[in-house]
C-alpha cells in the first residue's frame, strides 16, 4: 500500500494492485483453513460468521472512509489502508495464543503416511478430484452472478437511465447489501446443516432469480431495486457460507488449505463478470442479460446438487 502511494506509472500501480489481491487471497485462505480445523461444526459456524461479519463491515466501510481521507490528499487512501493492514498484524502478534492453537498435521519426515494420504486422496472414486471441481465450478458460477451486481447492474442502468437516476440507485443497492448481509448473516449461518444445505441452496437460488425479475421490471423506482437486492443479497449470504461449509464437509483433515485454495478460484467469476455481462448488454436485450444470469446461477445449485452431499461422508477432524 505504502508502495502504492508512491508509485507513478499505470504498470506499477497494477502490478502492485496484483500483489495487494493476491496477498488477500493467501490471508483468505489461511483463515479459512483456521476457521476449518476447530473442533466441531457448531465452533466453525461461529468463527465464520464472526469472519464474515468483520469482512462484509470492511467492504462496506472501506470505500465511505476511502473517500473520506481521500478529500484530505490524493494518496492518503493508501496510507489508510497500510496502516489499517498492520492492525491484524499486531493482533496475532499480540494473540501469540491465535497461531500455536493453528496446528497443521505433520508430514515431514513421515515418507510412508504422506504417501498413503495422497493415495488415499486418489482413491475413493475420485472423491477429491470430482466433487472439488463440482464445488470450484459452482463457486465460479455463483460468484458470477452475486460477486459484484453492482458492476453489472451499474451498466444496465447506465443504458437506460440518467446518470443522476444511476448514481442514487446504486448508493441504495450497496447499502441495502450491506445491511442484510450485516444484519442476516448470523442467523442464517446457525442454520444451515449438513443435512438442509440443499434445501438452503434451492431458496438462495430462488432468491437470486426473484431478484433479477425485478431488477429486469425495476425502472426507477427505488423501492423495487431496494427489494430486489435485499432478495439478492439474501441469497448470497446462504450461497456463501454453504459452499464453505461444503468444502469443510469433503476436505481431508491433512488437505483443507489445498481444498480452499482450489475452491478459492471460483472468486474470478466475480472478477470476469462485469466484462461479460457489460458485453451481453451492449449487445443484446436486458431480457437476455439477467435471463443468462438466471441460467448461470441455477447451474450453480445443479452442480452442487450433483455432489449428493448428502451421501458424503464427514471427515474427522
Amino acid at each position: 500500500m505504502f508502495l502504492g502511494a508512491l508509485s507513478g506509472g499505470l504498470a506499477t500501480l497494477t502490478l502492485l494492485l496484483i500483489v495487494m489481491n493476491f496477498a488477500y487471497s493467501c490471508i483468505e485462505i489461511l483463515l479459512r483453513t483456521y476457521i476449518s480445523s476447530q473442533k466441531g461444526i457448531l465452533d466453525k459456524k461461529k468463527i465464520f460468521s464472526a469472519n464474515y461479519f468483520a469482512v462484509n463491515m470492511g467492504w462496506a466501510l472501506g470505500p465511505l472512509l476511502g473517500a473520506q481521507v481521500q478529500g484530505w490528499q490524493l494518496n492518503a487512501i493508501f496510507y489508510a489502508g497500510a496502516i489499517a493492514s498492520l492492525f491484524p498484524l499486531i493482533w496475532l502478534i499480540i494473540r501469540t495464543d491465535v497461531p500455536r492453537e493453528f496446528r497443521i498435521q505433520q508430514v515431514k519426515n513421515n515418507k510412508e503416511r504422506l504417501s498413503t494420504d495422497s493415495k488415499k486422496i486418489l482413491r475413493q472414486e475420485d472423491f477429491s478430484s470430482g466433487k472439488l471441481f463440482l464445488l470450484t465450478l459452482a463457486s465460479f458460477l455463483g460468484a458470477f452472478v452475486y460477486g459484484n451486481p453492482v458492476a453489472y447492474l451499474s451498466q444496465h442502468l447506465v443504458q437506460h437511465y440518467s446518470a443522476q437516476t444511476t448514481s442514487s440507485i446504486v448508493s441504495l443497492m450497496m447499502f441495502t447489501n450491506a445491511a442484510v448481509v450485516l444484519l442476516f448473516q448470523h442467523y442464517i449461518i446457525s442454520k444451515i446443516t449438513r443435512g438442509n444445505m440443499l434445501k438452503f441452496l434451492m431458496i438462495a437460488t430462488g432468491c437470486f432469480v426473484a431478484g433479477l425479475i425485478i431488477f429486469l421490471h425495476a425502472g426507477e423506482s427505488r423501492p423495487a431495486w431496494i427489494a430486489g437486492m435485499f432478495l439478492f443479497a439474501l441469497g448470497e449470504v446462504i450461497f456463501v457460507p454453504t459452499l464453505f461449509l461444503i468444502t469443510d464437509l469433503i476436505a481431508p483433515a491433512y488437505a483443507r488449505g489445498s481444498y480452499f485454495s482450489v475452491q478459492n478460484l471460483g472468486a474470478t467469476g466475480a472478477a470476469l463478470s462485469p466484462f461479460v455481462m457489460g458485453y451481453i448488454l451492449s449487445t443484446e436485450d436486458s431480457v437476455v442479460a439477467f435471463g443468462f444470469l438466471g441460467i448461470v446461477i441455477f447451474f450453480s445449485f445443479l452442480l452442487i446438487y450433483c455432489m449428493r452431499i448428502n451421501q458424503l461422508r464427514v471427515n474427522e477432524s
